[in-house]
């Protein structure tokens, strides 16, 4: 049995793609007899891990501006500088990992981007030897095709990229290998840093962990929400989960239903949108100026296992993040939330989908940011549902087979250095 280190400053208060991740991965080794240590800033309340992973909380905060100086510094400035502005994390941390005896030589795999700076840190002040990063995405890229409305704007993002290039560069040149989410990914930053090209690099894919695969419907819920969202039993649902912010398309998915209700024979059609954030007055006030607000249903943000009792509602699950380069090496996790609710999903055709779903074998594609092509395939899809049902009928059980964490961790308990 091998023992396997995971470092997040994650308190795990919040839902997202990165504490799925986190726990989908954790959770699959401790489920496969693997010993796993897991330090974060995770809470007793929020704790939700498998029974044998032994937990050391760190009690280290970093505020969101903490965070922005602690990078930014790190990036640019003498390593001595950092340990004299964040000796407080040092001497913390340094107590905890000396407490801690491991085997020497024992790596640490580092989860987030924000992780991932602290491994530097911790490695150049001889608090840890070597390290792995689980690499999400790419700050530069992020960055780099961030919309700007005005010069200054930009000047800041190509600052930001900037920044993101050099503190990259010196992550993973200390690094001793690197997880990716996909061979896309993995090609494109071994060709860009080329120096971890030799590292023998992990692909770990985002997935689904045991607990979405074997949960149970709350049926008493799911006639909760029927109810209260006034969606009767004849209605048409078109539903999207996720952020509310403009890479993750949600506006042109608003757009698209639009040009869908001005049609005839969509009296019955409803969009159920499922979260929130900075694209969330925007989208209120388009539903109001074009009408809608009969027809949008805004369900608010929910947890992640209470997902499952609102995709019950759907009878469509749209995945409508736009056209971006990041999605392009990245399949996104709710790609996977969507496809294991056993409805029909529309999906952006990404380079990192089309290695999944070759001849739309798990979803319907569309042209990403082509609000008219979305709008096209929701109105096909729509027009002849039971056929796509029935096409797609089992891809529940095909999703929590072949893209389980539990399969993806093999190359951790296999393939370790």
């Amino acid at each position: 049995m091998k023992t396997h280190l995971f470092f997040t400053l994650n308190n795990f208060t919040k839902d997202g793609g990165d504490t799925i991740r986190m726990k989908g991965i954790v959770n699959a080794l401790a489920e496969a007899g693997q010993s796993v240590v897991l330090f974060s800033n995770a809470v007793e309340t929020h704790y939700d891990f498998h029974i044998s992973i032994k937990h050391i909380f760190l009690g280290v905060e970093i505020s969101k501006k903490q965070k922005i100086i602690f990078q930014v510094s790190i990036a640019l400035l003498p390593s001595i500088v950092t340990k004299f502005i964040f000796k407080d994390y040092l001497t913390v941390l340094g107590i905890i990992f000396k407490k801690e005896k491991f085997r020497a030589g024992m790596p640490i795999i580092f989860f987030e981007y924000l992780d991932n700076s602290m491994a530097l840190f911790l490695n150049k002040q001889k608090i840890i030897g070597n390290y792995i990063n689980d690499t999400h995405g790419s700050a530069r890229l992020d960055f780099l095709h961030k919309h700007s409305n005005t010069l200054l704007e930009k000047f800041k993002n190509l600052s930001k990229c900037m920044i993101a290039i050099i503190l990259d560069r010196k992550i993973y040149k200390n690094s001793s290998r690197v997880i990716f989410l996909s061979e896309a990914m993995k090609e494109y930053f071994e060709k860009y840093y080329i120096f971890i090209a030799s590292n023998d690099n992990y692909i770990i894919r985002d997935g689904i962990g045991s607990g979405p695969c074997h949960q149970i419907i709350n049926k008493n819920n799911v006639d909760k929400y029927r109810r209260s969202f006034n969606i009767s039993l004849e209605d048409k649902v078109i539903m999207f989960a996720g952020t509310f912010k403009d890479s993750g398309g949600v506006f042109d998915l608003l757009k698209a239903f639009d040009i869908l209700v001005r049609k005839k024979n969509t009296q019955n059609i409803k969009l159920l949108l499922l979260g929130g954030g900075e694209y969330y007055e925007k989208i209120k006030r388009f539903t109001s100026e074009n009408h809608l607000e009969e027809k949008v249903i805004f369900a608010g943000r929910t947890s992640y296992s209470e997902l499952r009792n609102y995709q019950e509602l759907a009878d469509v699950i749209v995945c409508p993040d736009k056209q971006h380069p990041v999605s392009e090496l990245v399949p996104h996790i709710k790609y996977f939330d969507s496809l294991i609710s056993g409805k029909v999903v529309i999906n952006g055709s990404f380079a990192s989908i089309r290695d999944i779903n070759k001849d739309e074998r798990f979803s319907v594609d569309f042209k990403p940011s082509d609000v008219n092509d979305l709008s096209n395939k929701i109105e096909m899809v729509l027009a002849d549902l039971d056929s796509f049902r029935l096409a797609y009928r089992f891809n529940h059980q095909k999703i929590c087979t072949e893209f389980s964490y539990s399969n993806s961790v093999k190359v951790l308990i296999n393939d370790r250095p």
